[in-house]
């Protein structure tokens, strides 16, 4: 279904890591041997023969390649369950759909939040889907609305429930919110295979 890839260590990374932990940052350290800083304090607290910390899983979001939805001959990568399900969604519903295809640059800001990329693009539509809208995501959407007027007007979204946080905004700035994640699971849980 989606795949996390193994963080391995090498042995020549372990005795490094093992000669330069108390010499250097874990950011250093993460850059000198290519490996996320919570792989790293995982793996350091591992070598002092702790357990590592078992964060909160996200059920909602599961970064990963689906096998079973195949363009140009390869597996697809998606970002949230929630995108792949909208995917297998797209498909069942046969729909004209591209992934992740364009960015938008804000070409006047410097700092922060600089581009867009919607999620999917459904024929001459941009279509966003939103479970958890942080700040960051909001000033996107602003900024897209500001830069990107003829675009942003194309821009609908899906998100998790009514009522929420991101469905208001989303309505607030005139985006047409075209399902809920909700109501498409009890819809199509049971009849597309390998939802989510």
């Amino acid at each position: 279904m989606f795949r996390f890839p193994a963080i391995k260590f090498s042995p020549c990374e372990i005795d490094w890591l093992k000669a330069n932990r108390d010499t250097r940052s874990i950011n250093e350290i993460s850059l000198y041997i290519g490996k996320s800083r919570n792989a790293i304090k995982n793996k350091l607290l591992e070598l002092d023969g702790k357990a590592p910390k078992k964060g909160k899983k996200n059920k909602i979001s599961r970064i990963g390649k689906r096998d079973d939805i195949v363009i140009d001959n390869k597996t697809q990568f998606f970002r949230s369950s929630w995108e792949a399900n909208v995917a297998r969604w797209l498909i069942w519903e046969k729909k004209n759909w591209k992934f992740e295809p364009k960015v938008f640059v804000f070409e006047e800001i410097k700092q922060g939040t600089v581009s867009y990329c919607p999620d999917f693009q459904l024929d001459n539509n941009w279509l966003e889907i939103k479970g958890m809208l942080d700040g960051n995501s909001q000033t996107a959407i602003r900024r897209f609305k500001k830069y990107y007027p003829e675009e942003f007007a194309k821009l609908q979204t899906i998100v998790g429930r009514p009522n929420t946080k991101a469905d208001k905004f989303f309505k607030k700035m005139g985006v047409p919110v075209i399902a809920y994640i909700s109501d498409l699971d009890k819809k199509y849980k049971s009849v597309i295979p390998n939802w989510e």
